[in-house]
């Protein structure tokens, strides 16, 4: 090469360069390695583009990382004693959850009830329970520096019946996103409990507990709006059996003041795949549901009467309000509930519709199962 001249070095130069960037994967490898490290060490997208492709792959990773896990040794009955563990490891911080906050760190656990004993108001809402209220051993609560993965463990039991949420939670000091956190449902009722969301759950007999939920009808009201100035929150004492009287109230609250304020109440009840509305002298038992009232802005208003089931089934109730001929408040407010020769809850469980046969233009026939729940 020392003897060749310059123009022949310049151009096996140039030759060589071309012949390596030609070569099968070279390119593509260098780009995927790139591509790995920056994965791992920022919260951007990544483009990766292959020199032999026009393929273009993006690649996504959050900008921390967290590793928790809360386990219960086994779903306890009431009042029966159980091994709670909550163990954090840090693996990546960011901007938004800086390692100096780490020096004044906290972990805990906090436990919340909902009562789905009670009133439908309470079903769709939850209370904090103090944990020395469910606390047996152990210690669930942490405070110091961190500086590596650490476990709490306690043992506890749940005092009462309903759904139980547990909520293993870690922070930094000065995070200003939230830390690391992981949580699981309890339900417990009828002498037996299960963890809600496993296949024992959904198997076992709880099942039915699992329609308190949005989708299964138990939700609490909308707020009012500037295009729906009224909100309306039904509420019934407690999940009746059939022939049973029960209080039943709504709830106003308006941004605006309403002259010759009025509710239109539908009761329903769900006839296989259908819905069939009864009329409402099937149900009363005291005053007449045509009530009218001038409503004051930021002054709730609270109607109540009494009510009746008058057989077994799933019900639905639905209100919505009006003054004159203009509703304001949307589609109001529903309630559902389902009662059995055994048992009364809210909410109602989810039914698989009929098989839907599809045929096509080729002559071959398709044969669909789907569920639904009533919104």
């Amino acid at each position: 090469m020392r003897n060749l001249p310059v123009k022949v070095v310049i151009t096996i130069g140039v030759l060589l360069a071309l012949l390596v960037v030609m070569l099968p994967g070279c390119g593509e490898k260098q780009n995927q390695s790139t591509a790995a490290t920056t994965g791992t060490s920022s919260d951007t997208t990544t483009t990766t583009t292959s020199a032999t492709s026009d393929t273009t792959t993006e690649v996504t990773t959050l900008p921390y990382e967290f590793d928790t896990n809360l386990t219960i040794s086994s779903a306890p009955k009431l009042g029966e004693t159980v091994d709670l563990t909550f163990t954090v490891d840090i693996i990546k911080l960011d901007a938004s959850h800086p390692r100096e906050g780490l020096a004044n760190s906290k972990a805990w656990i906090d436990f919340y009830w909902t009562n789905t004993k009670g009133s439908y108001s309470e079903a769709y809402s939850s209370v904090q329970i103090p944990l020395d209220q469910v606390l047996v051993d152990g210690n669930l609560s942490w405070e110091g520096s961190y500086s590596k993965g650490f476990t709490l463990k306690g043992k506890f039991k749940l005092p009462r019946e309903g759904i139980w949420s547990i909520v293993g939670r870690f922070n930094g000091e000065g995070w200003n996103s939230g830390g690391a956190g992981a949580d699981l449902e309890v339900a417990v009722a009828d002498g037996t409990a299960a963890i809600m969301g496993t296949e024992d759950f959904k198997n076992g007999p709880l099942a039915y507990m699992g329609n308190n939920s949005y989708a299964g009808g138990v939700r609490g009201p909308t707020f009012a709006n500037e295009m729906y100035p009224v909100s309306l929150g039904l509420d019934i004492s407690k999940a009746p059996r059939a022939g049973e009287d029960v209080t039943l109230s709504c709830r106003i609250n308006s941004l605006i003041d309403v002259s010759d304020f009025s509710i239109y109440w539908s009761f329903s009840r769900r006839l296989g795949d259908t819905t069939q509305e009864i009329p409402v002298s099937e149900l009363l038992s005291s005053k007449d549901l045509a009530w009218r009232i001038d409503i004051k802005k930021g002054e709730p208003v609270v109607f109540s009467t009494t009510i009746k089931f008058p057989s077994e089934g799933d019900w639905e109730i639905s209100a919505s309000g009006k003054s004159g001929a203009k509703y304001l408040t949307g589609s109001g407010h529903q309630l559902k509930l389902s009662i059995t020769s055994t048992r009364s809850y809210f909410g109602w469980i989810e039914r698989a519709l009929p098989p839907v046969t599809i045929t096509g233009t080729t002559g071959i026939t398709t044969t669909a199962h789907t569920t639904t729940t009533q919104p």
